[in-house]
């Protein structure tokens, strides 16, 4: 096991982290078993008035062992969240600065509330941005392999995964006249107030059964039994 533990930014933002690992053998003759992952909580390096990262994972496989081969079982779920800074205020083209009031460590999207946004015909969706960038993952798979002996043997793998993926978060952007042509003609002259723009979710879904016959002396050759969707 191990922890991890500070400050950021300005001295005053806590980042924690959490990692744990245990495997080895079980009773039964044969079998053995691994099971890990980690849970985090870190307000970042920029105070937006909540955390900025925080969630966690864990997976863990078991696996029996043969006197010609093995066969494994595997897992894994992940729920993620993740956001990031958006720039800061800034004047000086050719020698950027902050403008008065701002500095490194100062967090430029809105702080903090829920709001709604139009989704549908007459439908609202609540967007909270401290939901910031959701990513949650499960993965169940089953492996094996055997030696059918003659130099002969036999790979598989089977798999499935759900993966769903959604995110908000506030930001907002101002721009001055710059002096700079190119820069000027890609950017404009604008000031930009914004409230946050929903993503997803999206969501991705896979079968996957892979299988291979192979003899010693030749180059293992894969049969794709499954497909993705």
């Amino acid at each position: 096991m191990a922890a991890t533990y500070g400050l950021q930014g300005d001295g005053r933002l806590p980042y924690g982290r959490f990692d744990f690992n245990a495997g080895g053998p079980l009773e039964a003759e044969g079998w053995y078993y691994n099971i890990g992952g980690f849970y985090q909580h870190d307000d970042g390096t920029k105070d937006a008035g909540f955390a900025l990262d925080f969630g966690g994972q864990v997976k863990a496989n078991l696996v029996k062992k043969f006197a010609n081969g093995s066969i494994e079982i595997y897992g894994k779920y992940l729920n993620d969240h993740n956001g990031f800074s958006e720039l800061i205020p800034a004047q000086n083209f050719n020698s950027p600065k902050p403008v008065p009031g701002w500095n490194n460590v100062s967090f430029s999207t809105a702080p903090d509330p829920a709001f709604q946004v139009l989704s549908g015909p007459n439908t609202y969706t609540k967007i909270d941005p401290r939901d910031l960038n959701n990513t949650v993952s499960s993965v169940l798979g089953l492996k094996f392999n055997a030696d059918l002996g003659d130099g002969w043997g036999v790979n598989g793998n089977m798999k499935f995964s759900n993966n769903l993926e959604s995110g908000a978060q506030n930001d907002f952007g101002i721009y001055d006249t710059l002096t700079d042509f190119f820069g000027y003609a890609f950017l404009g002259s604008a000031a930009i107030p914004g409230r946050g723009v929903p993503r997803g979710p999206v969501r991705a879904r896979s079968k996957l059964v892979w299988i291979e016959l192979f003899e010693s002396s030749t180059p293992p050759t894969a049969l794709n039994l499954g497909d993705g969707s």
